[in-house]
């Protein structure tokens, strides 16, 4: 039996696949949704699903929901009745425990392992947080999908249809939209987009504030306002009305919000809702949120360079997406072409059901002490899950001493359509055998060995089992993971869309001295997730320390440190440093949590980006270049979001906190780009004078390859300028100058020339001092002509040059470069 959970923000489900049924697992209510809702009573006795949601509208104190959009924060709920604060994976575990109690009522067993879904574009904080929920839950194995892929395995398992589709999950949290391709029997992740911030939460926001605006009208009494934090009980009974006042328009053209006891008047009077609504009227309130969920779908397909024609099919994940407004908007961009016949609730469960059988995740505890069965060892290699009808299955036989080695084997289905031809054994007790599957379902074989005289051999283990459907390509990483350096620039180790489990190691240097032996002294080796070459625009996911306390001797400036990061399947980071000269390794990865600020801190964050915001859109209209408005307007629509979202947060919204806090990265990711594209003519002049000098050394003294290599990043560099991409320019210029360097290096002159650029910057450098006694070194080298001695000198005095103390700051205090 193979088990897959969708751990979602409003909702959560379980399904199982036992090679031939999928089917959702119900809970004890007999319900197929469960909902992500925990209470906490003052005995500390907890709640969990239908029974603590009835509770979230009358005792929000003690009830807590869509706590999946804080995971991997450190922000604790706090439940007022127990006295007692959790974590969101603390929650999360709570209610997995709930659907795998549900599992065993069920199932007859409690499931000892599980893929998990998450989105596609939560980061490694979240992954790790989810991870985490699951072993709390109590499950000795966790894998984790992206929701994206789980939903097209669920939608396209059966299917023989091959091309481009689009998967666009809309969840009580977040959207993800995925570019999928099915082609000869695979399935693979082309690219992904989405928003960590829009979901159907947001949908009964914009409802609800409508509501408390007509409330407030209606009665005369100031509006109840997300920002007060004690108008929390009232805005939680008026959102849950709004919740199933939109749920009701899914399906009528009118109704209305419906709430008894809103609050109480100052006169002590209750206060009761009843707000006619039409369809119209919530489409209309919730246009802004749709625009900007068909803004991710076109920016991805532009990213990809596709039209909207070239997608086949789309398929609707998650509840939001009933709503008609969404699917007639979304189903016109691309055609009409929409896969029917799906349940978006459920799909993801199911298709985390089916990747858990493709990757062999069985659910079944293992017994503790399980009889060995009699017969002979046979290990056999095939695949669990495949779109080839005609598999190969690879066998050994181990004998023990004194068993018989078969002479020959042969493979029967069990529902006889499939007997093969009899397969000599080899001399080392390997044989390989193709066999027939029947499409679109579980296949199961039985291997009989023959021994002397057609004698069969009794096997341990004798029976195999291959379902026919399509095969999965290894999981792609969600965003670039690197090591920030301490000049603020990022050595990328794994890019985006990269294939896990993936490992690389690359060489850095120290630019600080670690006393041996201290305990105060560390060098922080930073490592980030994102697509900006600046580092501070990334997010912090975890640091690896090299502490001194560790160390038996000093580590020096310059110091070669040899760091190695490593991802498994489910996308979690392993990473190590080796230090040669001291004979010294590290494991110790502080896995940072999704980073909170106060809400002063983010409004001061706030205005700066406003006057960033302003100054760029001046320029862009005085250059009147259309695309840089239209971003520059994308700028300022993503500023003015920021600006709501704070006031929810000082109302004490931790959600809205961290969505202020992403919407700033992404906010300074574009105004970055902008202000590239406005320094577009500096930019142009600059990549001119780096091409000339670039062509000299390169042609000079550059290898074969440097040069192949020169001609590649001069016609990426060409493209770029044509599609004026500063972006791409940017990345071939800084290929060009690594060339340069490099060729610039075996100029016998360049040796004397470096020196004498450090000699004119000494000033700059970590420890002038130091810099100086090196400087009097290379000049005494380079009078009796010593050039090795002075490109030692000069390797060292590079190590003193790491980039400002405001760039260290800025890329996370990273002690490396």
């Amino acid at each position: 039996m193979h088990v897959g959970i969708d751990l979602g923000t409003t909702n959560s489900a379980m399904a199982g696949f036992d090679g031939t049924t999928l089917s959702v697992v119900p809970n004890a209510l007999g319900e197929m949704l469960t909902p992500s809702v925990v209470r906490v009573d003052a005995r500390s006795a907890f709640l969990v699903g239908r029974r603590a949601f009835r509770f979230l509208e009358t005792d929000p104190s003690n009830t807590r929901g869509e706590f999946k959009r804080l995971m991997g924060t450190a922000e604790r709920l706090h439940f007022e009745a127990a006295g007692k604060s959790f974590l969101p994976e603390e929650l999360s575990a709570q209610v997995l425990s709930s659907l795998l109690a549900d599992a065993e009522a069920a199932l007859g067993f409690r499931p000892a392992a599980a893929v998990i879904s998450t989105p596609a574009l939560f980061e490694l904080p979240q992954n790790h947080a989810t991870m985490k929920a699951g072993r709390l839950a109590g499950l000795s194995e966790v894998t984790l999908i992206q929701e994206p892929v789980a939903s097209a395995i669920a939608a396209g398992w059966r299917a023989d249809a091959e091309g481009l589709w689009l998967v666009y999950d809309l969840g009580g949290g977040t959207l993800d939209v995925s570019l999928l391709e099915t082609r000869d029997g695979w399935l693979r992740v082309v690219d992904h987009g989405g928003d960590n911030f829009l979901g159907g939460k947001d949908f009964d926001n914009a409802l609800t504030d409508w509501a408390a605006a007509r409330l407030a009208d209606a009665t005369g009494l100031p509006p109840l306002l997300r920002s007060h934090p004690g108008h929390r009980r009232a805005l939680g009974k008026l959102k849950a009305a709004c919740e199933q006042a939109k749920i009701d328009l899914s399906r009528l053209e009118r109704t209305a919000v419906v709430c008894a006891e809103v609050f109480t008047d100052p006169a002590g009077q209750p206060v009761d809702a009843d707000l006619p609504v039409t369809r119209r009227e919530l489409e209309e309130l919730v246009a802004p949120l749709l625009e900007r969920s068909l803004g991710v779908c076109r920016t991805l397909l532009e990213k990809n360079r596709l039209s909207p024609e070239a997608v086949g099919r789309v398929v609707f994940v998650g509840g939001p997406t009933l709503t008609p407004a969404l699917r007639e908007r979304v189903g016109a961009l691309f055609g009409g072409r929409v896969a029917e016949g799906i349940d978006p609730m459920t799909i993801v469960a199911r298709g985390a059901a089916l990747y858990a059988a493709t990757v062999g995740l069985e659910a079944r505890p293992r017994a503790q002490e399980e009889a060995v069965p009699a017969g002979l060892v046979l290990r056999m290699e095939h695949p669990t899950v495949t779109a080839d009808i005609e598999p190969f299955v690879v066998g050994r036989f181990l004998p023990a001493q004194g068993e018989e080695m078969p002479l020959t084997v042969q493979v029967t289905r069990l529902d006889g359509g499939f007997t093969g031809d009899a397969v000599e054994v080899s001399a080392e007790g390997a044989f390989v055998v193709q066999v027939r599957l029947e499409r679109h379902r579980q296949n199961r074989f039985r291997v009989a060995a023959y021994g002397r005289r057609g004698r069969e051999v009794a096997l341990r283990t004798p029976e195999l089992a291959i379902v026919h459907g399509v095969s999965i390509a290894d999981p792609p990483l969600a965003r670039s993971i690197g090591v920030a350096r301490s000049d603020d620039t990022v050595l990328t180790y794994f890019d985006k869309g990269t294939p896990l489990p993936a490992r690389r190691m690359a060489v850095h240097r120290t630019v600080q001295r670690v006393a041996g032996g201290s305990l105060e002294d560390a060098l922080a080796i930073p490592v980030v997730q994102g697509e900006f070459s600046r580092a501070h625009l990334n997010r912090l996911v975890g640091t690896l320390q090299i502490r001194g306390g560790r160390l038996r001797r000093d580590l020096p400036v310059g110091s070669r440190v040899e760091v190695t990061l490593q991802l498994d399947r489910s996308g979690q980071l392993h990473a190590r440093a080796d230090l040669p000269e001291v004979g010294e390794s590290f494991e110790d990865v502080v896995h940072v949590l999704v980073p909170s600020a106060s809400p002063e801190t983010l409004e001061k964050e706030l205005g700066a980006a406003q006057k960033r915001v302003a100054a760029a859109q001046r320029r862009g209209f005085a250059q009147g270049d259309p695309a840089l408005v239209r971003t520059m307007n994308g700028a300022a629509d993503l500023l003015a979001e920021a600006r709501a979202g704070l006031e929810a947060a000082r109302g004490g919204d931790a959600d809205a906190a961290a969505r202020v806090h992403r919407l700033l990265l992404d906010l300074n990711g574009a105004l970055d780009q902008a202000e590239a594209a406005l320094d577009w003519p500096t930019l142009q002049s600059e990549a001119d004078q780096e091409i000339e000098t670039a062509l000299y050394w390169v042609g000079a003294f550059g290898s074969p390859a440097e040069r192949e290599l020169c001609e590649g990043a001069l016609a990426e560099a060409a493209e770029a300028r044509k599609q004026r991409d500063a972006a791409a320019l940017d990345r071939q210029m800084r290929v060009l100058r690594s060339l340069r360097h490099a060729a610039f290096s075996r100029d016998p002159s360049s040796a004397l020339l470096e020196l004498e650029w450090f000699e004119g910057h000494a000033g700059e450098a970590i420890d002038p001092r130091q810099a100086q006694v090196l400087i009097e070194e290379g000049r005494r080298a380079a009078k009796r002509g010593d050039e090795k001695a002075l490109r030692d000198v000069n390797r060292r005095l590079n190590d003193l040059f790491p980039g400002s103390a405001e760039d260290r700051r800025r890329s996370f205090g990273s002690g490396v470069r």
